[in-house]
């Protein structure tokens, strides 16, 4: 075992030799929150969080969250994820492994006298990461953000949101109503008929159930809007591109299989963030075109 490196204060200790971190303490809480400062990343990027031994042998992936390329986030995101309280607790190891084009390289995790962690992952690719202690799990994002779960939330929620544009096109994204989290919109309640992406049918029954929330923004600004939301249910998420009217612009849903070739068009960048692609073909792949954050409040 190699001699740990321990912080003055905390929840990791992160070793010399080993490409693994240790969890210290999380004091009275029961989950590990990351909230992550993009030092460099180079390209669109997914971060893999596994549970792993001392030696980051057998491990066990707990956690995933996609990276946009650096400085593509508007000011006022603060991409976190929360690892579920299954799977974190003191003298846990974690490993961090970074998926690029280029292939998958894991972190050398480095821990700082004050606690900060920053995973290096060769070159000047890194990530820096806060932990902080977390009483429960915040993120209402499922399915790399194709739907909104809102089935733990009862009554009128009061939801405030973020959104970034960093694309030519006026784009705008909206919200949806479905039955199932796989975005199952059920048609005929006696039969229990019901319509999956991908189905003849599902884009007009989707748009049927939309929300009178339109989420837009200026080019290179972050704006915000606040709305009342029923809890209880699940919500897709489309956007339109380019327009306000879907009947008029292209449209791409947070559900693949409605979209054209099947593509993913929605990523998850954090807890309660995602991310947009506004081009047909998934165009330059950046998911930056429209970025939306929102909160329960």
């Amino acid at each position: 075992m190699p001699e740990p490196i321990e912080p003055e204060e905390g929840v990791f200790t992160s070793f010399e030799t080993e490409q693994v971190v240790e969890i210290t303490s999380l004091k009275n809480a029961d989950t590990l929150r990351l909230t992550l400062e993009q030092l460099k990343v180079s390209e669109v990027s997914e971060l893999l969080i596994f549970r792993t031994d001392a030696e980051g042998g057998e491990r066990t992936q707990i956690g995933q969250i996609s990276l946009l390329e650096s400085s593509e986030l508007g000011s006022g995101y603060s991409p976190s994820f929360t690892l579920d309280s299954d799977q974190v607790e003191p003298g846990v190891f974690l490993q961090f492994v970074l998926l690029t084009g280029g292939g998958a390289t894991t972190a050398t995790p480095v821990v700082d006298a004050n606690g900060t962690l920053t995973l290096e992952f060769g070159g000047d690719q890194r990530i820096g990461a806060v932990a902080a202690a977390s009483s429960a799990l915040d993120n209402l994002l499922i399915n790399d953000a194709a739907a909104i779960d809102l089935t733990g939330l009862t009554g009128t929620l009061n939801v405030e949101f973020l959104v970034y544009r960093e694309a030519e096109y006026n784009n705008t994204v909206g919200l949806y109503v479905t039955d199932f989290s796989d975005g199952g919109i059920v048609v005929d309640a006696l039969s229990g008929a019901t319509l999956r992406p991908g189905d003849a049918g599902y884009e007009s029954a989707a748009l049927a159930n939309r929300l009178a929330v339109n989420l837009a923004g200026q080019h290179g600004q972050v704006s915000s809007f606040s709305a009342s939301i029923e809890g209880g249910g699940f919500l897709g998420t489309f956007l339109i591109a380019n327009d306000t009217d879907p009947t008029a612009g292209e449209v791409y849903f947070s559900h693949a299989g409605e979209n054209s070739g099947g593509n993913d068009h929605a990523k998850q960048i954090g807890s309660n963030l995602f991310g947009f692609e506004d081009k047909a073909g998934l165009g330059d792949a950046d998911f930056d075109d429209v970025v939306v954050g929102f909160a329960v409040v």
